[in-house]
């Protein structure tokens, strides 16, 4: 067995939301008391990695920079628990996603932050490396699925290989568990909960015909 066994959408693009929710499960995380915050939030709903954990009990804070989309964000949201903050993200500076969340006004410990998502469609895995303050326990960071975990790539503006990010995390205290398109990372301290499957990058890697046939398109 694997993640990919459990895959399953209700809001997001690839089966995100059935594998957190695995996940969430093997760690002990429940909606009482835990954060989720998406970074490329769009409208809240579309291809939403937090959206189905938020509309059930999870406290959020969702950012998007585009103001447009911004407002069907405050639209969709309002009757839930959650915090939206319109504003671009960078890798340093006021606009850095320590300094972000900084000014959430939301109290975040290691204990309570359950999931970042980090899905801005350019420079995903230097954001994802200049987290210093928060520790969340699971972060999903987007790459570019079309290249074999073998290879590396980085770049500003086309995203990253599995393989780039992969050992990115590995650096910062963090365990690539599961690839769907997007990178899951489990938090070092953390990964003795989790099952025992095969997390070799090659297990874990959807090629872009796997994540369509996932979603009935192949």
């Amino acid at each position: 067995m694997s993640y990919f066994d459990f895959a399953q959408n209700f809001f997001s693009a690839n089966g995100e939301d059935g594998i957190t929710q695995k996940i969430f499960t093997d760690l002990g995380i429940t909606a009482q008391g835990s954060v989720v915050c998406e970074f490329g939030a769009w409208d809240g709903l579309d291809d939403s990695n937090t959206a189905h954990f938020w509309m059930r009990g999870y406290e959020a804070i969702l950012i998007e920079s585009d103001k447009s989309r911004f407002n069907d964000l405050l639209t969709n949201t309002k009757p839930f628990n959650c915090h939206c903050i319109n504003t671009m993200v960078q890798e340093e500076g006021d606009y850095s996603i320590d300094n972000i969340l900084d000014r959430s006004m939301v109290k975040l410990t290691d204990d309570n932050f359950a999931l970042m998502s980090i899905d801005i469609d350019s420079f995903d895995y230097y954001v994802f490396g200049s987290i210093k303050k928060y520790r969340p326990k699971v972060v999903i960071v987007e790459t570019s699925s079309g290249y074999t975990p073998d290879r590396d790539f980085i770049s500003r503006d086309a995203g990253c290989s599995l393989k780039s990010v992969a050992e990115l995390g590995e650096k910062i205290g963090y365990k690539c568990v599961i690839h769907t398109g997007n990178a899951f990372f489990v938090r070092d301290d953390l990964v003795d909960k989790l099952p025992d499957y095969d997390y070799s990058l090659e297990a874990i890697y959807s090629s872009p015909a796997d994540i369509d046939s996932r979603q009935g398109k192949a």
